[in-house]
């Protein structure tokens, strides 16, 4: 019986333990809720990532133009995306043409679980509504992008605030982060109390 209270102990900081390694698997894609409206010929950034900082590197990531072809037609088909990368591979040969000298992700955003889209000498026919996603993930996210003469061409160099996660989500990813520092100072410090136990019970 004073075995099993011990064991019970150890498996109870066990799982505390793990809720925090547990927070990375349910993050959400965000990407914007807003529209993000530039002049023509400038660039911009469409914002998209995960709502806790995740590795990405060696991920799929995709970009495509909702309202496009279906995802069965894309895996039968070429040119149907925006953008495509796959562990670390930027897949040109899957990629619309218009888009191919034109696009390119946040230099080391992957790692920070950032898939954020650059596009470069936004025209009109770049309006519409966009889709990151994290196909393994089965995550998805939509950014609409709005190509307006009426848009100061000064105020699409400045960074976009869509681009930044809201207050709340900050403070939950920074949480999280200190959560997971504490993962092992968690996990040792159970196994010497759950020994402790054993020890003083077994007196």
């Amino acid at each position: 019986m004073k075995c099993i209270f011990a064991f019970s102990f150890w498996i109870s900081m066990l799982n505390l333990s793990s809720s925090f390694q547990s927070a990375e698997g349910r993050s959400r894609l965000i990407g914007s809720d807003d529209p993000i409206i530039v002049a023509p010929g400038t660039d911009v950034i469409l914002p998209c990532r995960l709502e806790f900082e995740m590795d990405l590197v060696n991920k799929t990531i995709e970009w495509s133009r909702v309202g496009g072809k279906t995802e069965s037609a894309k895996r039968q088909s070429w040119n149907t995306y925006v953008f495509l990368y796959r562990r670390g591979v930027k897949l040109t040969a899957m990629m619309t043409p218009s888009y191919l000298q034109r696009t390119s992700l946040i230099d080391d955003g992957l790692s920070r679980g950032d898939m954020s889209l650059k596009i470069t000498n936004v025209t009109f026919e770049d309006n519409g509504t966009y889709e990151c996603s994290i196909p393994r993930r089965q995550q998805r996210a939509k950014v609409q992008l709005v190509v307006s003469p009426n848009v100061p061409t000064t105020s699409t160099r400045k960074p976009l605030q869509s681009t930044s996660l809201p207050d709340i989500y900050r403070r939950k990813e920074n949480l999280q982060k200190v959560g997971q520092s504490f993962v092992p100072v968690i996990t040792f410090l159970g196994f010497f109390l759950a020994l402790f136990l054993l020890l003083i019970i077994n007196r």
